[in-house]
């Protein structure tokens, strides 16, 4: 049984379902389904519910990095271990991957692609880490309860996705580590660090909004974001994350689990740039209207 992909095909099929509802016929739905679905800037501020009582700070969104890099980390440490010394895999890690993709899967990826693989979710996350910690200026927004789990849900699963279908994490299966990588290896590879890239711009651009000329913060009210991606787009870190996921995926194609994390990313990442850009509108008179939602010059 493959736990990848029933978790992420669940979460996918509720976001997109719930997403829909929401943005058509928000103003007909109950206040509990609109509390639970939205977080940070596009919640609204409605009176005391029992919701409320299990909200954290946006600003929890640290605590997925602080879990999600070193696990990475690690990760990529026995990834290269076995690639470059052939040294054994630490039996809890065979006895992991069985259990969430199950005792019968195959070694569809190359251990090259696989050690390439984790060691750009390594710079991805311990990135976001840096970010959250020193560039960030979070909002006094929330999150409830069921954003702040999945988070550790997918970063737990994301290099199970990985390392379950590589080769050299299957015991007792002899394997051939000669391949090598591809040129669309590389290719997705730099998709990957460029999206990374302007991820980061972008969370500067959104950083120095909230800092007078000194870099000192000055507000934590939202405002209209000019320059970078964002004179194309709303949505540039959704952007930019499903790029990367997406990069990830030509990278992997030969696998299958990591196909459904991606899904999930991508039906995550579209309905929340979607509901950003719908508050934005709403939200500031002299909003640009050339603007699109996610995707430049197209959507």
């Amino acid at each position: 049984m493959n736990l990848i992909a029933i978790t992420f095909t669940i979460l996918s099929l509720y976001l997109i379902i719930n997403g829909v509802l929401v943005y058509l016929f928000k103003n007909y739905l109950p206040e509990i389904l609109k509390q639970a679905f939205f977080y940070g800037k596009t919640s609204e501020k409605k009176k005391k519910s029992l919701l409320h009582m299990i909200e954290f700070p946006k600003k929890w969104f640290q605590h997925y990095y602080i879990f999600a890099s070193p696990v990475a980390t690690y990760c990529l440490f026995i990834t290269m271990r076995k690639y470059f010394f052939n040294e054994n895999v630490p039996e809890f890690i065979y006895a992991f991957l069985d259990l969430i993709i199950g005792s019968e899967r195959k070694p569809l990826i190359s251990l090259p692609q696989a050690t390439l693989a984790m060691l750009l979710v390594v710079i991805q996350t311990t990135r976001r880490l840096y970010e959250t910690h020193y560039i960030n200026i979070f909002s006094d927004g929330k999150i409830n309860i069921s954003h702040y789990l999945v988070g550790f849900i997918h970063y737990t699963l994301l290099p199970a996705s990985i390392l379950g279908e590589s080769e050299g994490f299957h015991k007792d299966l002899v394997t051939n580590y000669q391949e090598s990588l591809k040129l669309k290896d590389w290719i997705a590879a730099l998709i990957f660090l460029w999206m990374s890239y302007q991820q980061l711009q972008t969370n500067l651009i959104l950083a120095n909004l909230r800092k007078d000329k000194n870099g000192v913060v000055v507000t934590k009210e939202h405002k209209i974001p000019r320059g970078g991606l964002f004179d194309y787009i709303s949505a540039p870190l959704q952007f930019t994350e499903i790029g990367m996921y997406v990069a990830l995926q030509i990278l992997l194609s030969q696998g299958e689990a990591y196909f459904f994390v991606c899904l999930w990313v991508i039906s995550n990442q579209f309905i929340t740039g979607l509901l950003s850009h719908q508050w934005h509108r709403n939200t500031f008179k002299d909003y640009p209207p050339t603007r699109k939602i996610i995707v430049p010059y197209l959507l």
